[in-house]
Order: C-alpha cells, then sequence, then structure tokens
C-alpha cells in the first residue's frame, strides 16, 4: 500500500507557537492559569494541558481569584473579554495566531476608514468573533453567500473584506462577483487574510487527492481548517474520511485500496500522523 503523507502535515506555525508558549507559562507556574475555551481544536492537546492543570472555563465570571494568569487562545478572543481580565489585574499571555491579528487589524481598519465590513467565515466560530469584535461588532459576517439576505445592506458605497485565516482560498472566486452584484458599490478593498500555510495545505491535499484512492484528512471534529480539507478532497471526487486518530481506521475501509493519502489540520500533533502511518502499516502486512 502506497501511502503518500502531505508534507504540510502537523502544527502550523500559529498552533505550535501557541503550544509552545503556554508550556512555558506551566514550567514557571505560580498562580492558576485560566483559558476560555480551548487553546486549540484537537482533544488529544486539550486534554493534555488539562491535565498538566489548565482551567477551562466558559465566561470570566467563573474565576474566584483573579490574582491569576488567563491565556488567550490562538484563535483569538474578543476584544471586551481581554479588556475585562485586564481591569481584573489578571496576567495575560496572548497565544493569538499572528495571522488571526492580522485580521482583526484590518477589519478595524476599514471600520475606521468607513468601509463597510464583510467577514467572510464561519458565524459562531471563535476567530471570526474575535475579528468582529476587532471591528466592534460592525459590518457582517458572511457564512453562505448563496443564502445570505444582502437588501438589508445593499446600498453602501465602499465595501472591505476580510477573511477567516482557514477559508477556501478558491471560495473567493465566487463570493466577491457576489458581493458586486448585490450592493451598489463604487469600492470595494479585499484584504486576503487566508494564511499562507492554510492555502498550501488546501493545494496540497487536493494534488494527493488526486494520485490516492483514499484520503485520510486528520483533525478535531471542530476544527475548520480540517473540514475545509475534508471538503475539498471529497469535492475533488477521491473517498474520502475525516479522523481523528489511529483508533479511527477500520480494515475494512482499505479493501481493494493500493494507496492512501494523509493530510493533516493545522491543530494535528506529529505524533497523531505518526500513529496512523504505523496502523496502516499493520493493517497492510494483516
Amino acid at each position: 500500500m502506497n501511502i503518500i503523507v502531505s508534507s504540510h502535515g502537523g502544527f502550523c506555525y500559529g498552533v505550535r507557537r501557541a503550544y509552545n508558549m503556554v508550556k512555558d507559562v506551566l514550567k514557571k507556574k505560580k498562580k492558576e492559569i485560566y483559558i476560555i475555551g480551548e487553546l486549540i481544536h484537537n482533544s488529544f492537546v486539550v486534554k493534555e494541558l488539562d491535565e498538566l492543570g489548565i482551567i477551562r472555563i466558559n465566561d470570566l465570571d467563573e474565576i474566584k481569584n483573579f490574582n491569576s494568569v488567563l491565556i488567550i487562545r490562538s484563535h483569538g478572543m474578543p476584544f471586551e473579554l481581554i479588556e475585562k481580565a485586564n481591569s481584573k489585574g489578571m496576567d495575560i499571555v496572548d497565544t493569538t495566531c499572528p495571522f488571526v491579528k492580522k485580521a482583526q487589524a484590518y477589519a478595524k481598519k476599514l471600520i475606521d476608514e468607513g468601509y463597510f465590513l464583510i467577514i467572510i467565515g464561519d458565524k459562531g466560530h471563535e476567530e471570526v468573533e474575535g475579528i468582529h469584535s476587532a471591528s466592534g461588532y460592525k459590518g457582517i459576517i458572511l457564512d453562505n453567500h448563496f443564502e445570505f439576505d444582502f437588501s438589508v445592506f445593499h446600498k453602501h458605497k465602499k465595501i472591505g473584506v476580510v477573511f477567516q485565516t482557514t477559508q477556501n482560498l478558491r471560495d473567493i472566486g465566487s463570493i466577491i462577483p457576489e458581493i458586486f452584484k448585490n450592493f451598489e458599490c463604487e469600492e470595494l478593498r479585499v484584504f486576503n487574510t487566508i494564511c499562507d500555510t492554510t492555502s498550501n495545505r488546501q493545494e496540497d491535499a487536493k494534488t494527493i487527492g488526486s494520485q490516492v484512492d483514499i484520503m485520510l484528512v486528520v483533525g478535531g471534529k471542530n476544527s475548520a481548517n480540517t473540514i475545509r480539507l475534508y471538503d475539498i478532497c471529497k469535492a475533488a471526487g477521491v473517498k474520502t474520511y475525516h479522523i481523528q486518530s489511529a483508533e479511527d481506521l477500520e480494515k475494512k475501509m482499505f479493501k481493494n485500496v493500493t494507496s492512501v493519502g494523509i493530510s493533516a489540520g493545522a491543530s494535528t500533533p506529529d505524533f497523531i500522523i505518526a500513529d496512523i502511518i504505523n496502523k496502516l502499516k499493520g493493517i497492510e502486512k494483516e
């Protein structure tokens, strides 16, 4: 069985940076350490950090002692929560991915310069909520332009667009004409805030998918960039499985299969990919 592994798998720069920052905080641990939500969307990493003493909460009101540390997750966090934590005197460790920070900055810039802001991304996703908060919650989040009712907003003359960093680069080609079609727009300013790692992963997954019988896309079920990889591979016509670990593999999946491709989301640790490769080799021997 020929196994082709994407060269763009494993932790991306932003995830590795966030993970290393948290491990450094844990080494110096003198106070309780809190995080709202998950550092990254990978259940294995989340479990590891839980066991090392990171306290996961849903809201700042759950904190009893503010003489503690608050980690801002890699996806970013609404600005008002960060300000509230600062006002309470908490030590802030900001692991927000630099690419996400760039999207936040462009969103604010567009609002400050009088543009009507459109954020292309998954409504409800932590990163998108953080970008929206950077704009003062102005403009709109557009997660499905084919079903969106533009009529309320169509008279804006200056339109500015930013993207969730893990969006599919190819979708830009279909979204921009829709904006022109539905707005009486005289000026359109688009910042491509999709990170390079995301684009490279997507292109590599599509290339590998064209060469194999089956694609395995590895990552958390709630990981936006992993779901995007799965959708891209499936749309390309290759049989695709979204798995989280080697435990998800079954022999029957590989009946009459001679080649397997592996792509992984940005929050997938290298050891999980290695475990999957070993499991595949074991299935082949059997």
